[in-house]
């Protein structure tokens, strides 16, 4: 039982370390796509980025929903309501990015085929910006990673597992990148999404320094009080 506390912990740990950083990657990695002309343009002469781009997404994605999961767990004593809708929100929001990456997908064997680029275009426009169903799954996930990663801030703040710095910077990462996006802003993306690791990536350090039995703990009882002092070790 001891070794599985352990495994569950330490897996937590590394994911909400590696799959935001995996996940700034690929939004780094990424090229334009405000319109569909842009974006087959892009892929025309950059397919190997794209693929690239997309794969490094998906790893990052496998990696984020037990990583949402392990903040759900660390938060269930300390902040539960909080951490069990920021993170499950969080959670969804982040597996509907799955079908973002299979419009581009398509997307790049439509550009593989370098013909009627125009209609292309169009059905490509079409098929984000006026699909229902795309247009539902996309607002998912906005909301959900968004608000979602908001939620988990506050909570962090709250239970006082991460210095304020940190919990803050989660807290802001949603609505800066929600900004971000609405005016065009890729600085001000890039911005957001380090907000993004450094807060999600404070609390992965946190848990892997943790005692399995601080982890472990039967909901509704409070860790040990040692514990509880080295979560404020760098706060102000």
């Amino acid at each position: 039982m001891h070794d599985w506390r352990r495994i569950r912990r330490v897996f937590s740990g590394v994911c909400l370390i590696a799959g935001p950083m995996l996940f700034f990657a690929s939004v780094a990695m990424a090229g334009p796509d405000d319109t569909g002309s842009e974006l087959l343009n892009y892929l025309r002469y950059h397919t190997a980025n794209a693929v690239a781009t997309d794969l490094t997404s998906i790893i990052a994605v496998l990696l984020l929903v037990p990583a949402f999961i392990g903040a759900m767990h660390v938060l269930r004593n300390r902040a539960p309501l909080l951490g069990y809708v920021g993170g499950g929100l969080a959670l969804v929001g982040f597996a509907f990015l799955t079908v973002l990456i299979a419009v581009e997908a398509v997307a790049i064997e439509m550009a593989a085929l370098g013909t009627s680029t125009r209609d292309m275009a169009t059905v490509l426009d079409r098929s984000i910006n006026q699909d229902a169903v795309i247009g539902v799954m996309f607002a998912i996930f906005v909301a959900g990673h968004v608000l979602g990663t908001t939620l988990l801030g506050i909570g962090l703040f709250r239970a006082r597992l991460v210095p304020v710095w940190a919990a803050a910077a989660l807290t802001l990462a949603g609505p800066m990148h929600f900004v971000a996006h609405g005016i065009g802003s890729r600085p001000l993306d890039f911005a957001a999404f380090t907000l993004l690791v450094a807060g999600l990536a404070t609390l992965g350090v946190r848990i892997l320094r943790m005692p399995d039995d601080d982890w472990d703990t039967e909901p509704g009882r409070m860790p040990s009080t040692a514990s509880v002092s080295v979560a404020h070790e760098g706060a102000p």
